[in-house]
């Protein structure tokens, strides 16, 4: 009998006020991936299984309204199951909001904020990224290359509040969106990147589909 390749799964999270879930499913079917939407609350309540997928893909919106802030209520409801995707060794990516829901969960460590855009206003833009070297996976080999995709924030200067050294894995090559340099990290462990620019935009973007191709080759 012939031995059929499997797809790769991707679990793209939902919460309520998300609004980035379609193109970011798309975008991985594009890839050749079985994207599929998944409630948070489902894995928080163990209906669904964190290892059930190759890939988590924490995308943008405006989760339960940023009320409490930018991605707080997120980031308490969900922390635990969370944690369990980490420590599974699972390739993650945190966009916009996803970003601000990790960074609230402590994903990326102590001594990192996200704050208010410097103009104080939400920008929507197209931007360049410059690819720096480091080992995370996803911008592995990609190390000196210019991506352009766009920024929808307001919440998204990166600051770094301790004396630490964060994986920085994208910078601004072109205007800053939100006045600072920084525009992905990656955790210790390397396979989780968190960014405010969304590489899904449009669905088929050449320069930021190969951010995802790179999470799905090492899944």
């Amino acid at each position: 009998m012939a031995n059929v390749k499997r797809k790769k799964k991707v679990a793209v999270w939902y919460w309520s006020g998300i609004n980035c879930e379609v193109e970011s499913i798309e975008s991985w079917k594009y890839l050749g991936a079985d994207a599929k939407l998944v409630f948070a609350k489902h894995i928080v309540s163990g209906q669904e299984k964190v290892t059930d997928y190759h890939v988590h893909h924490f995308t943008g919106g405006f989760t339960f309204s940023d009320d409490a802030g930018a991605g707080a209520i997120a980031a308490i409801v969900s922390e635990e199951a969370f944690q369990m995707v980490v420590d599974a060794q699972l390739p993650i990516i945190m966009e916009c909001n996803g970003f601000q829901i990790g960074m609230r969960a402590r994903i990326f460590g102590s001594g990192l904020a996200l704050v208010e855009n410097d103009c104080g206003e939400f920008r929507s833009m197209p931007v360049l990224h410059r690819v720096e070297k480091t080992d995370c996976i996803w911008t592995r080999g990609l190390e000196g290359r210019i991506l352009k995709f766009p920024s929808a924030h307001r919440y998204g200067k990166l600051v770094v509040t301790e004396e630490r050294q964060p994986n920085v894995t994208l910078t601004y090559a072109s205007e800053s969106p939100n006045g600072g340099e920084i525009a992905g990290i990656c955790t210790d462990n390397l396979v989780v990147m968190g960014l405010m620019d969304h590489p899904g935009r449009p669905y088929d973007n050449p320069d930021g589909l190969l951010i995802y191709a790179n999470g799905l080759k090492t899944a």
